[in-house]
């Protein structure tokens, strides 16, 4: 009597562990790269030496991993899966989110196995021919899902991608092989039979159709089938094969109907879906035998072409689709809580900017078109600034200054400072007053009074003409600055002028100075001295032609009746913007436009405000202050002090906020400052499309495309908010009502 050995004391199979996740779209997601998923499958090849090994004179056999893609269809609702090794979960999870950036990934404990009717695609022609490979569109994945309209209640319809690794090795000889084979057709034209692509495929692992509990099978055999290729050229599709590395794949549909014919029906409409990737290969549908599907040799590019996941026309015009509101993203937890609010999310969650010390320091750039909101919600921002506490000015000088007026009706009397440029009783000298100096040190007076004629150099040259300033225009005009200032440190801006203009004048001042004063001032004194010629009477007259660049700026500051007074007016009677800034005042600086109709003029006024506001940041006021300019790109050299100050306004606790209709609108100097310092940025519903395009790299990182900011509804806004979680945090808000 014969003993029988259990088979299981010496060979074991131990099958591989596999997650199953369903993946939800959104209208964002894009296909362009899904073949790298493919690359990450050929990654999980193992050779026999990891798949095979003894234990205990036992032979243990792990068999392959592999990969599966799963879409089930059915009247009610359209679903996609993946199932992939526990292996390698994570690498997967990382893959998906870097294609599919705005996926949502759920792990589930099944997917719907459809137990009715399955067949196989396989290729209709040899292996080393290829389908389409163009990924510009969704043409497969809409054709697949059109299945849907077929359908009836209680049917469904599924579409399976097994996805097997294969080893560098063995796409090598593909390549080759198929290099061989082109090389051979351009020369020949001649027939090419289904065992000449053979070799490939012997001795490599098969997988059955049930997708779970993978069983070893080995292909030994081809049936031989004469065909002849009928093409007049190859396709760049097939070229592109031949050097591309393949990986193996299964393709079975399947079916569940009520009477087979219905299964049948089903089946063959999904099959004929697969028509629109036709090329020089395409693909017919068999019955699958002995329950193992054929394994096709497919570029990885042929693959991508099955990794598709719907977006936004297919979201639209399948409602059964489930799917993603992209802009329901997840807000970060130290966002939801603060002292600011910026707005509210689609699921009403109150959304603030961080009030981290360093991120609570970094400015806001409000971005929109006519009627987009921008106003209202600057308004909003002062409020909450106000009711803080901090320190606030409004620079507005855009049509009749709603923004200022409104933001005044909200402010408390006791800390408003109102500054009209058209009224006389509020209208400021163009002096920095906030300049101060020691008493008793001279060279501190002396370099005050530089700085002083630095700021009025500015100013100076905010109005344009056409006479530059020379560099003997700028040292006769600082020469005069410092010796004026020094004799009387608030005088205006005409007393300076009147002693380059006028020889009377500047003898007046030459000799108002003391011996010391002389000594200490003997270049400025030259200087000025290089002004003064003599006429054939002997009497002293003024070169006019060695600053002529300074006349002609002047005569056009005074074309405006209020300019013109702020011209001629000394620095007694100016706010002192250190202090105002330290008791944390609101200061709302005014020029209506129907009173300044000169753009030059206009931009001067805000050059002259940023920088006294600048300069007092780092004179002395220590306390936080914000400050709003209002379309900033209509005055270009507000823009050049802008674009200095920007990287270094957190250090003096001095915030920015500025609007824009659009980034080009400013010089490229200053948009790559606003671009480049930090801020947060709030894109408002109908703004113009380039602006997002400036910030596409941020906003895709986190998931968002164009037709996310297309599809924005009015008084939404598609934020950029820097935070001490995710350093920038991208998603749509409600803007305050």
């Amino acid at each position: 009597m014969h003993k029988t050995i259990p088979v299981a004391k010496y060979f074991e199979i131990q099958n591989q562990e596999y997650v199953y996740l369903k993946l939800i779209p959104s209208k964002s997601i894009r296909n362009n790269k899904t073949y790298s998923i493919l690359v990450l499958v050929n990654k999980m090849y193992l050779n026999i030496n990891k798949f095979i090994k003894i234990e205990d004179n036992k032979l243990i056999i792990r068999t392959q991993l592999k990969a599966s893609y799963y879409i089930h269809i059915t009247k009610e609702t359209i679903n996609f899966y993946f199932i992939v090794p526990k292996l390698f979960y994570s690498k997967f999870r990382v893959k998906f989110k870097e294609i599919w950036k705005s996926v949502e990934i759920k792990e589930v404990n099944s997917i719907p196995i459809i137990t009715g009717l399955q067949y196989q695609l396989i290729y209709k022609n040899k292996d080393f021919l290829s389908t389409s490979t163009d990924m510009r569109n969704n043409d497969l994945l809409s054709a697949n899902i059109s299945t849907v309209e077929l359908l009836q209640d209680g049917e469904e319809a599924g579409i399976l991608y097994n996805f097997l690794p294969t080893s560098e090795k063995q796409c090598n000889y593909f390549k080759s092989t198929c290099q061989k084979f082109i090389k051979e057709y351009k020369n020949t034209n001649v027939k090419y039979t289904s065992n000449a692509v053979a070799n490939v495929v012997i001795k490599i692992l098969s997988y059955s159709i049930d997708f779970i509990n993978s069983t070893l099978n080995f292909l030994f055999d081809v049936k031989q089938v004469d065909k002849q290729v009928n093409f007049n050229k190859l396709s760049n599709n097939t070229n592109k094969k031949a050097t591309s590395d393949i990986c193996k794949t299964q393709i079975i549909l399947s079916s569940k109907a009520k009477t087979i014919n219905r299964e049948k029906s089903i089946i063959n409409t999904i099959s004929n879906s697969y028509s629109v990737i036709s090329d020089d290969n395409e693909f017919i549908c068999k019955k699958i035998k002995n329950g193992n599907a054929k394994t096709l040799n497919t570029s990885i590019y042929e693959c991508a072409n099955f990794l598709s996941l719907p977006g936004d026309s297919l979201i639209k015009e399948y409602n059964n689709i489930e799917h993603n509101n992209i802009y329901d993203k997840s807000i970060p937890n130290c966002l939801k809580r603060g002292q600011i609010l910026l707005g509210n999310s689609l699921k009403n969650v109150n959304i603030f900017y961080s009030s981290d010390k360093e991120c609570s320091r970094l400015g806001r750039v409000f971005i929109g078109g006519m009627g987009s909101g921008k106003t209202h919600s600057m308004i909003k921002l002062a409020e909450q600034i106000i009711n803080k506490g901090d320190g606030l000015v409004v620079l507005d000088i855009i049509k009749n200054c709603e923004l200022a007026d409104s933001i005044k009706k909200i402010t408390p009397k006791d800390r408003l400072i109102e500054i009209d440029c058209a009224n006389i009783n509020q209208l400021q000298g163009f002096c920095f007053n906030e300049l101060t100096y020691d008493t008793n040190d001279k060279y501190d007076k002396l370099a005050k009074c530089m700085e002083k004629a630095n700021q009025l150099h500015i100013l100076l040259n905010t109005i344009n003409t056409d006479t530059k300033l020379t560099p003997r225009m700028v040292r006769y005009f600082y020469s005069a600055c410092t010796i004026i200032f020094y004799n009387n440190f608030n005088a205006s801006f005409k007393d300076v002028t009147k002693v380059l203009m006028y020889p009377n004048e500047r003898k007046k001042a030459l000799e108002s100075l003391t011996e010391s004063q002389l000594f200490l001032l003997q270049d400025e004194i030259s200087n000025l001295k290089e002004l003064d010629k003599e006429n054939k009477n002997g009497t002293i007259e003024n070169y006019d032609s060695k600053i002529d660049g300074i006349i002609d700026r002047i005569s056009i500051l005074q074309t405006n009746l209020y300019t013109k007074l702020a011209f001629n007016k000394t620095s007694n009677e100016n706010v002192n913007f250190v202090e105002a800034l330290n008791k944390n005042k609101i200061i709302l600086i005014k020029a209506k436009e129907s009173n300044f109709t000169n753009r030059s003029i206009r931009d001067l006024i805000a050059t002259f405000f940023i920088n006294k506001v600048w300069l007092s940041k780092q004179l002395n006021a220590n306390t936080r202050t914000e400050i709003f300019i209002d379309e900033i790109n209509l005055f270009p050299t507000a823009q050049n002090i802008l674009q200095n100050t920007l990287t270094e306004c957190r250090k003096y606790n001095f915030i920015p906020t500025i609007s824009l209709h659009f980034f080009n609108q400013c010089n490229r100097k200053c948009k790559e400052a606003i671009l480049n310092s930090g801020m947060n940025f709030i894109l408002l519903a109908g703004a113009d499309i380039r602006n997002f395009y400036e910030l596409e790299t941020l906003f895709n990182k986190e998931g968002y495309e164009r037709i996310d900011f297309v599809n924005l509804k009015r008084y939404q806004a598609l934020c950029l908010i820097r935070n001490e979680e995710t350093v920038y945090s991208s998603f749509v808000v409600n803007m305050p009502k």
